[in-house]
């Protein structure tokens, strides 16, 4: 019993090894976090309490980094129980921060937030890290390349250049609101050598914002800023308590990463209510610009009703849709603010976020961007490396998913039989006497049989009954035997041992004999 003890306990580690771990519940409830696709996965950093925990920290202390994998279909009920938490040791935890994936590296950039636990109070441990996704390992060695900033964004451009502008900064921590600075400057972070380097600022600090939200067009090169509140008037002459308007959504504050410049366009159409903590997340094959959540600048309590509008930023016009929700669909949203837009294939992705009641919410849901309908389940991503038609594609049908699940079975399946050989060993190992008296009683037992079958006995015969015997056969072999070299066939009613043969008669039907 001991030898299947240590094999299973050797079965349940090494497995336990290699499967992932999933949540059977879903994650805490945040708002305030960052996500970004990397494929064929979902990644969700750091987020933000409702209401300050027991230490009187804000940010989300546990439960700060994990990840979602789309590789596989399945409905919204279960995708709320598939998130995989990943270890993490930096950084710490943070929320209203700039983030921004970089597929070419498999890389997750992360800029300033608010952070916790650090001599700074409301800033974050790192103003800047990276994440590595294939390494699983946070590169916190970065020169800062500007101030600390929190409620900004970053945007990811052309030649693999992060552009980061906006927010606002407490460089004097002490006295908070009254060291309140915007930066007006464009921050480049060039990941190729991991350096930042300064592009030209905005006119004045009216166009400067925060809470806003941005994204690259479908041109490459534009990023828009929408939304957003920004200073108006300085409340003091040293101009570091400002009042504040909330940002015109007809007027699109747009860089140009190609000329390096600042520009602003007019928009028409349905133009939506000014708000802040929204998303704007890019649909490629229109090239419009998704607008979703948010509530108003001035009475942060009070959400947006009107959450949904799409931006046509080649006329520059303001539309908007009816999102339906089919019979069923239990995860479907209206109005929510500070939460993640995640754009995979046709799906917007939203995930956690605060809704009404002032309830921060755990829910991942799925808005068909095709149909505009909320989905019940969702389809496995496809893979996007495209194969040369006349390739041999045989085995590239398996999803990421598939293939780990191939591996973990296979290494299930050795260590299976390795624990079963072993149990086997060891068993043979702790009975060999018992083993050794079987096989000389079934050798014995097949020594008789053979005895019997030739005619002989256990008993030793004289060298006269040996000779007799010998004539006999001698005898018989000469014999003619038209039978000889075939099979054996009896017909008579006695065997060739001499023991009586069975046989049958034919009766009939009404009992009589057959003759």
């Amino acid at each position: 019993m001991l030898s299947i003890s240590i094999v299973t306990f050797i079965v349940i580690a090494i497995l336990h090894t290699c499967i992932p771990y999933v949540r059977t519940e879903p994650v805490a409830a945040r708002y305030g976090a960052g996500c970004v696709y990397i494929e064929p996965k979902i990644y969700c950093y750091g987020g933000r309490l409702f209401s300050r925990d027991d230490s009187g920290q804000l940010a989300l202390a546990s439960n700060i980094f994990n990840s979602l994998d789309l590789s596989e279909s399945r409905d919204l009920a279960a995708l709320q129980y598939s998130w995989e938490s990943i270890p993490h040791v930096e950084p710490e935890a943070n929320y209203d921060f700039g983030i921004v994936a970089i597929p070419d590296h498999n890389a997750i950039f992360i800029d300033g937030g608010s952070g916790k636990d650090n001599p700074d109070g409301y800033k974050s441990k790192y103003n800047t890290t990276i994440y590595m996704v294939d390494d699983e390992q946070w590169n916190t060695d970065i020169e800062s390349g500007h101030l600390h900033t929190s409620g900004h964004e970053a945007i990811l451009g052309p030649g693999n250049i992060v552009y980061v502008w906006g927010g606002a900064s407490y460089p004097d921590i002490e006295r908070q609101e009254e060291a309140l600075i915007y930066p007006l400057e464009m921050f480049h972070f060039h990941f190729q050598t991991l350096s930042w380097s300064i592009g030209p600022a905005v006119s004045s600090y009216q166009v400067a914002r925060e809470w806003f939200s941005a994204a690259l067009g479908s041109d490459g090169v534009s990023i828009y800023y929408v939304g957003g509140e920004s200073p108006s008037a300085p409340r003091f002459e040293n101009m570091t308590r400002y009042y504040y308007e909330p940002s015109p959504m007809n007027q699109i504050l747009i860089f140009d990463t190609s000329g390096q410049r600042w520009r602003t366009e007019n928009t028409t159409g349905v133009t939506p209510s000014t708000r802040v903590f929204h998303t704007l997340t890019l649909k490629p094959n229109t090239g419009e610009l998704i607008l979703f959540g948010g509530m108003e600048p001035r009475n942060k309590t009070e959400f947006r009703e009107d959450y949904f509008y799409l931006l046509d930023t080649v006329n520059m016009e303001w539309s908007t849709r009816d999102i339906s929700a089919p019979p069923g669909v239990a995860h479907v949203v209206t109005t929510i603010k500070d939460h993640s837009a995640v754009l995979v294939d046709n799906n917007l992705f939203i995930i956690f976020g605060l809704i009404r009641n002032q309830q921060s919410t755990s829910d991942v849901r799925v808005l068909d961007t095709e149909l505009w309908s909320w989905r019940a389940s969702i389809s496995g991503v496809s893979d996007s490396t495209d194969m040369p038609p006349d390739s041999d594609s045989s085995g590239s049908g398996l999803s990421p998913g598939a293939i780990a699940g191939a591996i973990v079975g296979s290494v299930a399946a050795v260590v299976i039989i390795g624990a079963v050989v072993i149990f086997c060993y060891l068993r043979k190992r702790r009975h060999p006497r018992k083993k050794q008296e079987e096989s000389n009683v079934v050798n014995e037992t097949r020594s008789k049989g053979e005895n019997q079958e030739h005619g002989l006995t256990s008993n030793p015969r004289s060298p006269n009954d040996i000779s007799t015997a010998n004539e006999s056969t001698t005898k018989a072999s000469s014999s003619e035997d038209p039978n000889r070299g075939n099979p054996s066939n009896f017909y008579g009613t006695e065997k060739p041992d001499g023991a009586p043969r069975l046989v049958m008669i034919p009766v009939k039907p009404d009992g009589v004999q057959k003759l």
